[in-house]
């Protein structure tokens, strides 16, 4: 029989909303076909069942829930993001080195990209955002598909052994609505969704290192929500020294909000030069509040950076005798040395 336009789309949300509820039982609806399980059909006009309301979880189950998938991810293994609000000031290039340097140390590593320019993503697997290589298989995807396929379906192998990502593609610009929707969909905060997310994954890695676009939205909220210890690259100008404290007030205002803490583990000096003007910055920042969270390891400005960056892979491989290469590691060894003293 003929269905009007209106009931044809109520019997297909009424058979999708069943699929989703055998998802998530662990149960897996497969076409009509041979060796298939028959799909159950769509009853006929009039008949379909109305949809029972999923009862509504009020403000402190929601808490609860999350704090609880916290605490799991918090016991597996560290999540830092490295954020600031300005650009250009070396976030993605500290993430790709730092996750280079983490699997030479024999961790296992997972970043995640959450940049629209997808620069973490090429540098690490070679792909670019406009290669399709990772059609339905990045950060956008998962939010997208949150609660109805797990995490693990949008992890990816990289150019190189210990590294994983979830990775950047041509919807990541979406993403940000897409997490609007979920804020709607699932009543739960909208900051709160890439945490659920990595806590189904956190056990498997040592770190999780997450590379943020240069902003304030819910992007970057959701980073900082999902992470254990937040680090800030800053090059010594006035504007970045102005962004470093901002991200801190949104830290700060953050933790206030939505009631966890936000650890920032450190500021970092990034493409230093010898000037009067970076000795201003360096001192400003070592006499403000936030002078015991400076980084006495510095990256020192080289062209070596710009070289790794047009072959698409971490200096500290391509250029190891280079002076950032050597300040990267040094770098790494002061952030081993400060999370291990947080932990305790």
């Amino acid at each position: 029989p003929k269905h009007d336009a209106g009931t044809a789309t109520r019997h297909y949300r009424a058979f999708w909303q069943r699929k989703c509820r055998a998802a998530a039982a662990g149960a897996v609806l497969k076409p009509q076909g041979e060796n298939c399980a028959v799909l159950p059909k769509i009853p006929a006009c009039g008949t379909a069942k109305r949809i029972e309301q999923k009862p509504k979880i009020n403000r402190q189950q929601r808490r609860d829930a999350y704090t609880k998938a916290l605490a799991r991810r918090k016991t597996m293994g560290y999540c830092i993001s490295v954020c600031i609000e300005k650009g250009g000031v070396g976030k993605t290039v500290t993430v790709c080195n730092l996750a280079a340097l983490m699997a030479q140390d024999g961790k296992r590593v997972l970043v995640v990209d959450m940049d629209a320019q997808g620069n973490c993503t090429y540098t690490l697997t070679g792909a670019r955002v406009t290669d399709n290589t990772f059609d339905r298989a990045g950060v956008y995807d998962m939010f997208r598909a949150y609660g109805i396929s797990g995490t693990q379906n949008y992890i990816s192998r990289t150019q190189f052994d210990n590294i994983d990502i979830i990775p950047a593609n041509g919807n990541t610009p979406m993403a940000a609505k897409q997490l609007q929707i979920l804020e709607q969909s699932e009543s739960t905060s909208i900051n709160m969704f890439l945490a659920m997310c990595l806590a189904q994954v956190a056990g498997e890695y040592d770190f999780i290192l997450i590379d943020t676009p240069p902003s304030r939205d819910v992007m970057v909220t959701n980073a900082l929500m999902a992470s254990d210890f937040v680090l800030i690259p800053c090059v010594c100008d006035d504007y970045s020294r102005d962004s470093v404290y901002r991200t801190v007030a949104m830290c700060q205002q953050l933790e206030h909000d939505e009631g966890e803490k936000i650890d920032v583990l450190g500021i970092i000096l990034t493409m230093v030069e010898k000037t009067a003007l970076t000795e201003v910055i360096r001192n400003e920042l070592r006499e403000s509040q936030l002078g015991s969270k400076l980084f006495a390891a510095e990256i020192r400005k080289g062209q070596a950076v710009k070289d790794s960056t047009r072959l698409g892979a971490p200096v500290v491989l391509c250029a190891r005798s280079s002076n950032p290469a050597k300040d990267y590691a040094k770098v790494y060894a002061e952030l081993k040395t400060r999370v291990e003293q947080e932990a305790e």
